[in-house]
């Protein structure tokens, strides 16, 4: 595998794992940055929206708090666990369509990161609450600031990478 397209490969697992943990937070992460969607794409066109930016970043936070409820299904149930996957496909498919990569490929990647990530996530919370009593309020403010910390993180290298593709561009072109 090339390096661009292994990079690449990492950061759509990097970002569908946080949304296997909060479904919204993917979405959300993509309508901070228009270059992260395809113009091209049906998507794209729906993730620049400003209504849609300011909705996804709603939705996270609502589901931020709503996590916290004891009488919420589980997110490993299968309502839930679909839009995880969903969330992780329309990750994994926006970011390789905008390096003009397969969206179907990137569609595989970040869903299967997804799903994956529901189960790891739901496991060690699981774990830390029962087996370590840790309470889950506390356990679950960790898991927030896990996805807001690591999703800006994963968004600002790939912002850099398009940044570095453009210069590039701009230097071949003169």
């Amino acid at each position: 595998m090339e390096p661009k397209k292994k990079h690449l490969c990492i950061r759509v697992v990097g970002m569908s794992a946080l949304a296997g943990m909060r479904s919204m937070s993917g979405p959300a992460l993509l309508s901070l940055d228009r270059r992260l969607v395809s113009e091209k794409s049906p998507a794209g066109k729906f993730f620049r929206s400003p209504y849609v930016m300011l909705g996804a970043n709603v939705l996270v936070l609502g589901e931020m708090f709503a996590d916290k409820l004891p009488f919420l299904p589980k997110r490993t149930s299968f309502p839930a666990l679909c839009a995880r996957a969903l969330s992780g496909a329309v990750i994994g498919a926006s970011l390789y369509s905008v390096e003009e990569l397969s969206p179907t490929e990137g569609a595989l990647v970040g869903s299967v990161s997804a799903v994956a990530a529901t189960y790891i996530s739901y496991h060690v919370r699981r774990t830390l609450t029962k087996t370590f009593h840790f309470p889950d309020f506390l356990v679950a403010l960790v898991e927030d600031s896990l996805i807001v910390g690591r999703g800006l993180k994963i968004l600002e290298r790939q912002v850099s990478s398009l940044d570095v593709d453009d210069d590039r561009i701009d230097a071949q072109a003169q």
